[in-house]
């Protein structure tokens, strides 16, 4: 599940663009217990979560999520941020090979000068786990970017009911656009083999709205979604984990 939950301090920052909400579901305890339900609902092994203020990760996301069995990392954004992103998974499923934070800012370059991070983390899963649900997912810039990479998005990016693009936000320019991704190393088929290679297999994902969707609901965040972002979410199937299992279980 990838998930950018709005920090508060960035919401007084910028409460214009939420004049369509009435001030009650913009308080953070409201919004807090909406974020909290929207996760315990779908219940996913890996959570991504961006816009995560400090101050209320230490005191109240934190706490909340290793309740429900999580573990989590946390990275503040460089400079004078107030918030950051966390990358936090169930206990149950994964242990914790390796953490890596990451700083993006870069002073001279305009697809890097802003005060960005991102954590980097090495899971070894639990041997009972054949699937997961992920969040492996961040926001980009639209700007070009390179890599050697074999990374696919697990959304098609258009609706299947009507054909138009799907939508995770309404931007500061009221424009509803996709500014959020799960990007994922797919498995390729070895026919000399008869295998699949290492990588993931997509079995589903949360459908997302379009625009006319978006306006039905009231606009982002309501009553309900309490976000100006919706969640992503999606489930994968390891295909080499049995063969994992079975490897280790000989010794």
């Amino acid at each position: 599940m990838s998930y950018n939950i709005l920090s508060q301090k960035l919401l007084h920052d910028n409460v214009h663009l939420y004049k369509h909400c009435s001030l009650p579901i913009l308080k953070w305890n409201y919004r807090l217990r909406n974020i909290m339900k929207e996760i315990q609902r779908h219940n996913a092994d890996i959570l991504c979560l961006q816009e995560v203020q400090e101050d209320h990760y230490e005191t109240q996301v934190k706490p909340s999520l290793e309740s429900l069995g999580y573990h989590c990392e946390y990275k503040k954004r460089t400079g004078n941020k107030v918030d950051g992103c966390a990358v936090v998974f169930k206990q149950a499923s994964f242990s914790l090979v390796s953490c890596h934070p990451v700083e993006y800012f870069k002073p001279d370059i305009p697809l890097l000068d802003r005060d960005n991070v991102g954590l980097v983390l090495l899971l070894k899963p639990k041997l009972e786990k054949g699937s997961i649900r992920s969040g492996e997912g961040s926001r980009i810039n639209r700007s070009c970017i390179e890599h050697s990479l074999n990374l696919t998005s697990a959304y098609s990016h258009h609706s299947s009911k009507r054909g138009r693009p799907e939508i995770t936000t309404r931007g500061h320019s009221r424009r509803a656009m996709t500014v959020d991704y799960i990007f994922y190393s797919p498995t390729s088929r070895d026919t000399s083999l008869n295998s699949e290679s290492d990588g993931l297999q997509l079995l589903a994902r949360l459908a997302l709205f379009d625009e006319i969707d978006l306006h039905t609901i009231s606009g982002l965040p309501n009553a309900n979604n309490s976000s100006d972002h919706l969640p992503l979410l999606a489930c994968f199937r390891m295909p080499n984990l049995q063969a994992s299992c079975e490897y280790e279980n000989r010794f």
